[in-house]
């Protein structure tokens, strides 16, 4: 006797939501570890400037939109670069409400090249795991 496998019907905007936001949970889990990396060298340093953090955050964020990126990317197995830059903007947005509340509305004055970077980078992600894949 055969096993007939029931398939379910997954909404069109759940296997949209899923590879972004498995990216974003991948991207701002690497931004926190090198965010931690980089205060734990600043501070047994001494030596950074603290002029060198807000480019150190930049190429974190960076970073971490990238790995994000890339991950959408493979889940979804095609749109790498929709995909990477719908992670990267997810992952701005995160990064920007977690400044307001620390900063109380006070925004860096970098805001929109922080979402530039994330963005692009996030669809650099993508578009590399879509040329990556086999098949």
């Amino acid at each position: 006797m055969r096993k007939v496998r029931k398939e379910t019907a997954v909404s069109p905007v759940i296997q949209l939501l899923r590879p972004v936001v498995a990216g974003a949970f991948l991207g701002a889990v690497i931004c926190t570890l090198l965010l931690v990396g980089a205060a734990l060298i600043m501070s047994s340093s001494g030596k950074l400037p603290q002029s060198a953090i807000p480019m150190i955050t930049l190429a974190v964020s960076g970073v971490s939109s990238l790995a994000g990126g890339f991950l959408a990317a493979k889940l979804s197995k095609a749109r790498g670069l929709l995909f990477g830059a719908c992670t990267g903007l997810l992952l701005f947005f995160m990064e920007f409400l977690a400044g307001l509340s620390i900063l109380g509305g006070d925004a860096a004055p970098a805001v929109l090249t922080k979402c530039l970077v994330m963005v692009l980078a996030g669809a650099i992600g993508g578009l590399i795991a879509v040329m990556n894949q086999k098949g």
